[in-house]
C-alpha cells in the first residue's frame, strides 16, 4: 500500500467520521445549534438542521464508493458555505477549521475523479502527483 492509498483513506475515513458526527449533533441538539445560527451568525433557524442533515448525508456518501465523489463535493460547498459564514462574521481566528477541512475534501474529490479515470487502479490515483 503506498502513500497515496493511506493518505487516500485516511482523509475519507476522517472527514466521514466528523461530518457524520457533526450532522448527529446538529440534528440531536437542534435548539442550541438554531441558537447559535441566530444569534451568532444572523442565519435563519431552519438552517441548523438543513445543515446537519447535509452533513450526515455527506459523511455517508463518502463510505459508499459510488458516492464518494459527490459526497466530497457536498463538505467542498458546505465548508464554503461556512467559511464565508465567518469571515461575514468576522470570526477570524475559527476560519482554519472550514478552510483545512474544505481542502482536505477538495483533494480527496480530485483523487476520487482521477481514480475513475484510470481503469484498473484499485488505490488512490496514480498520476496524482
Amino acid at each position: 500500500m503506498n502513500f497515496k492509498n493511506v493518505a487516500y483513506w485516511a482523509i475519507l475515513i476522517f472527514l466521514a467520521a466528523i461530518f457524520l458526527i457533526g450532522g448527529v449533533d446538529k440534528l440531536t441538539a437542534v435548539e442550541y445549534w438554531q441558537a447559535r445560527f441566530v444569534s451568532q451568525w444572523g442565519l435563519p433557524a431552519w438552517m441548523a438542521p438543513m445543515i446537519g442533515a447535509t452533513e450526515m448525508l455527506g459523511g455517508l456518501m463518502l463510505l459508499v464508493p459510488r458516492l464518494t465523489r459527490l459526497g466530497a463535493a457536498v463538505i467542498v460547498i458546505v465548508m464554503f458555505g461556512a467559511t464565508a459564514t465567518q469571515i461575514m462574521a468576522s470570526e477570524w481566528p475559527r476560519i482554519t477549521v472550514p478552510v483545512v477541512v474544505g481542502t482536505m475534501a477538495g483533494i480527496l474529490l480530485k483523487w476520487s475523479l482521477l481514480r475513475a479515470k484510470v481503469p484498473g487502479v484499485t488505490g488512490a490515483a496514480k498520476n496524482s502527483h
